[in-house]
């Protein structure tokens, strides 16, 4: 997620390498002009691999049924958080009742914290890729992915 978040930039400052080179042609006719040549076809290579993973990247988020999947998993993941968390383990088939108590479990206290992160930062860059490129998430409003009162993705969304 952050690869393709950063992909962009750096296909931008590639190109932007390639061109101030290509704008100055004195460097081949200096003894470095082998070394200048090796560089700008190796930074051609790195451009056309980081375009190739970026639509690559892009096909993916535009899989609905890939992404369908994804959250699927993730909510099952955050399902069996809860669960955890819950002292009688009766999650989803009873509402949590909240505030939690100050003492955390042990069993959440083992839980390594990317459990969290991947589940927050996947539907937080579903949501803002549903904004940059709109047509990914049509069709999500009747999925159960999100559920009956999308409150997990209406809590994660940034917007």
């Amino acid at each position: 997620m952050q690869t393709h978040s950063r992909l962009d930039g750096q296909i931008n400052d590639m190109q932007r390498q390639v061109d101030r080179i290509n704008a100055n042609p004195a460097w081949r006719n200096t003894p470095h002009a082998a070394l200048y040549a090796a560089a700008l076809e190796r930074t051609r290579n790195q451009i056309e691999e980081a375009t190739s993973l970026e639509a690559t990247l892009d096909a993916l988020m535009f899989n609905r049924l890939a992404q369908e999947k994804s959250l699927d998993f993730l909510g099952f993941v955050a399902n069996w958080l809860l669960r955890v968390t819950d002292e009688k383990r009766l999650h989803p088939a009873q509402t949590i009742q909240l505030p939690l108590k100050n003492e955390v479990p042990m069993e959440w206290r083992c839980l390594p914290q990317f459990l969290f992160e991947i589940i927050t930062d996947h539907m937080l860059y579903v949501m803002r890729y549903k904004f940059m490129k709109a047509p990914l998430m049509e069709g999500f409003q009747n999925s159960s992915v999100i559920g009956q009162d999308k409150s997990l993705l209406l809590l994660l969304s940034p917007f």
